[in-house]
């Protein structure tokens, strides 16, 4: 199946912290405003778990659901199925980055389709290990039942991550016959730590607000002006994003200057020698 849809607003930034050199380095996940083509399902045959597998039930595990097999019928050993349980849940780590826009779910056809109703399907960039969670962001809740042809469920918003979890709060067994995950892989950079609790100073600045810290940096990498980025790493609960702060330093070494900064973080461009 083939989307047509655009990369988000801010991605996400992956820690690789080197022992010896003591150089935190964040993988920047590069995104465009530009409409691209998705063609695939990226959840396909990706590793995979939910809460357990149903004992009498034993064929019907995790990966069933992503085997490219949409199959509903229970006896053909295409569907996943737990024993009931109260907030079951199942979930595919896609093994990289995707801007995730869609999944499309795959009920039972012969028996107890009703079962896949009411759940909520999440997308975050850690893997979530208690449910419910509040890793990432809900792509979507849905009260109606799964149609027995299947459902297509389009995120409120395109949402950035490497996890994709399904959710029931209700104490009843989950059964899912197969969950394509549509979105786009995303391309990477690098950036280095400067210093924490700091800030850069420099005549070329543009303030804004973005989702979370990781959207500062995919707004840096994105624009060919920014050398370097600050970010603030902590501020008032009820404000909504953090503050992120580009930079423009052309000379590093001769138009840059840091100060100590409670709260802050400053980040430059790594140029490879």
């Amino acid at each position: 199946m083939t989307h047509l849809v655009g990369k988000p607003f801010f991605t996400h930034l992956c820690l690789d912290t080197h022992r010896y050199t003591q150089v935190m380095l964040f993988c920047m996940y590069l995104y465009f405003f530009t409409v691209v083509l998705a063609s695939e399902n990226v959840a396909l045959k990706k590793p995979a778990r939910h809460i357990a597998t149903s004992v009498e039930f034993y064929y019907g595990t995790t990966d069933k659901a992503v085997d490219g097999n949409t199959d509903g019928i229970f006896s053909h050993r295409s569907c996943t199925h737990t024993d009931e349980y109260l907030n079951t849940w199942w979930k595919v780590n896609l093994m990289g980055f995707y801007n995730i826009t869609s999944v499309q779910l795959f009920t039972r056809t012969d028996a107890n389709s009703y079962r896949l109703q009411n759940f909520e399907v999440r997308v975050s960039g850690t893997d979530p290990t208690t449910f419910p969670s509040r890793d990432g962001q809900q792509c979507v809740y849905c009260r109606s039942q799964v149609a027995l042809t299947g459902t297509l469920l389009n995120c409120t918003r395109p949402i950035v991550g490497r996890f994709v979890s399904l959710f029931k709060s209700a104490n009843e067994n989950l059964t899912i016959c197969e969950m394509f995950v549509f979105g786009t892989k995303l391309d990477t950079g690098t950036y280095e730590l400067v210093q924490d609790n700091s800030r850069i100073n420099s005549s070329a600045v543009t303030s804004l607000t973005t989702a979370s810290w990781i959207g500062c940096g995919a707004k840096c990498l994105s624009d060919v002006r920014c050398d370097a980025f600050n970010v603030m790493t902590s501020g008032p609960r009820s404000q909504p994003g953090v503050t992120c702060e580009l930079v423009g330093v052309t000379q590093w070494v001769t138009n840059m200057t840091l100060e100590a900064k409670t709260g802050w973080r400053a980040y430059k461009r790594l140029v490879e020698g």
